[in-house]
């Protein structure tokens, strides 16, 4: 399954856990029919987004990523 885009989030937001900021994100992005989800990883949370998305363009499971 191939999923357009993915959006992923590396960002740690307390005062909201659910939804995924990335969730809400794809939503006011208008984005459809694509993985979205975030990176609890803090400070190295953009760094790990991006090898997430280099991982899941390279291995066919997204066509495009947002990080």
């Amino acid at each position: 399954m191939r999923f357009t885009p993915a959006a992923i989030c590396g960002t740690t937001t307390p005062d909201e856990i659910f939804p995924a900021t990335a969730v809400t994100l794809q939503g006011q992005l208008g984005l459809k029919d694509g993985a979205a989800f975030d990176i609890q990883a803090v400070c190295s949370g953009f760094i790990y987004g991006l090898s997430v998305a280099d991982n899941m363009l390279r291995g066919g499971a997204a066509k495009t990523a947002l990080v």
